[in-house]
């Protein structure tokens, strides 16, 4: 049960975070219209939209891009945050009588480190279901700006192995996401003796949705001969991951924990993902890292009693 100085020391806390926050965004949103302006006029007027429309595309687009641009800055706004308050507080006067009241110094600052714990806890789940919900809009209106925010992008090559069979592997030449087609089928099947592997080849693969498959075109497979395939037979082949698949190292930071668990299965020899998904791991404790080692820089500067 948190008493009456602690339920003060965490506003104190919380509004300082929370005008932090803001203030970043606000700055980020600034530098991108100035950086990005004459990008942005140049593909309206190739999409044909007004000042208006493009300046409501512009807000829109960082809307949706909030939840990404919380995970990117959180650590920072905590720690800016917390040496306000702790500034405050000092400036007024208000610690020496608390600490002449018998409280301790980590006692006083308990409310405050909370504000890491709670940050951290609010970065994790936006990743895992906030980033991936507003990642859809944020790529078509970041597309209608000229922006590369890693959406669908032109058609590109598929290598990869079945996320639940592992002895399945794909090789397709071309995959469309929009119209949800592989094109230059080959699937290598392996059996449980070294000699003993099938292939499936099709011109081309539609998805079906119904079926959760894969139809397939002039499909056929090799295996002590040849017969014709309707459907690919790939278990966890979805185009959604697919899609996710071929998104660039860079643009990791908008994939979530679950995505990224599902691509390192069905891209294992692609360590981009195992990074990507120990960034996510690491990144909320930064919060807590940051603020213990900035308080501690205080401390040793005698800016804390």
């Amino acid at each position: 049960m948190l008493g009456r100085l602690d339920r003060y020391l965490l506003r104190a806390a919380l509004g300082s975070f929370g005008a932090s926050l803001l203030f970043i965004i606000i700055l980020f949103m600034l530098m991108d219209l100035m950086l990005d302006l004459a990008g942005y006029l140049k593909a309206a007027e190739e999409a044909g939209l007004g000042l208006g429309q493009t300046l409501l595309a512009w807000a829109e687009f960082h809307l949706m891009s909030l939840p990404w641009l919380f995970v990117t800055v959180a650590p920072f706004a905590t720690v800016i945050s917390t040496m306000f308050t702790v500034s405050r507080f000092m400036a007024s006067n208000e610690i020496a009588p608390m600490l002449f009241c018998g409280r301790s110094t980590m006692r006083i600052l308990a409310p405050i480190l909370s504000i890491g714990f709670l940050a951290a806890i609010g970065m994790a789940a936006s990743w895992e279901l906030v980033v991936p919900t507003t990642r859809p809009e944020m790529e078509r209106l970041g597309g209608l700006l000229g922006k590369d925010t890693g959406g669908s992008g032109s058609a590109t090559g598929v290598t990869c192995r079945s996320p639940i069979d592992p002895r399945m592997r794909l090789l397709a030449v071309d995959f469309d996401p929009e119209a949800q087609k592989l094109t230059g089928v080959v699937l290598w099947i392996r059996g449980s003796r070294p000699d003993d592997m099938s292939e499936v080849r099709a011109a081309s693969a539609q998805w079906n949705p119904e079926l959760e498959d894969w139809d397939l075109t002039d499909g056929y497979v090799y295996s002590g001969g040849r017969q014709p395939r309707a459907r690919l037979g790939m278990p966890g082949l979805r185009p959604k991951l697919l899609s996710l698949a071929r998104k660039e190292a860079k643009e990791t930071t908008l994939l979530s924990y679950s995505e990224l668990i599902e691509l390192q299965e069905f891209r294992p020899n692609w360590h981009v993902y195992r990074l990507a998904f120990h960034s996510h791991l690491s990144s909320p404790l930064a919060n807590i890292i940051l603020l213990l080692l900035a308080l501690r820089a205080g401390h040793q500067r005698g800016h804390i009693s």
